[in-house]
């Protein structure tokens, strides 16, 4: 069950940056690691937020792990390509 969960939240960052460098103009390579980096950090959080000390998180299917982190991934690629791009317009 343990290779199903860190198969989920790994997965979901996959997916994300393929849909990024398919449909996203300005996902550079700053962006999805950006966007990696926060699929993860959601995928870890939706995966084990419920076991968490400080913050009491309701448990959540592990099913939905994938499509969150894959949402995170997209999400955070977006917002890091758009910031890239706006600093590079304001560089100029």
């Amino acid at each position: 069950m343990a290779e199903n969960i860190a198969n989920r939240f790994l997965v979901g960052p996959i997916l994300g940056v393929f849909v990024l460098a398919i449909y996203v103009r300005r996902a550079g390579t700053f962006a999805a690691w950006a966007g990696v980096v926060g699929g993860i950090v959601i995928g870890l959080i939706v995966a084990f937020g419920h076991t968490l000390p400080v913050v009491s998180l309701p448990q959540i299917s592990f099913s939905l792990v994938l499509p969150y982190s894959a949402a995170a991934t997209i999400v955070c690629g977006i917002i890091a390509g758009a910031a890239i791009a706006k600093a590079a317009d304001d560089h100029q």
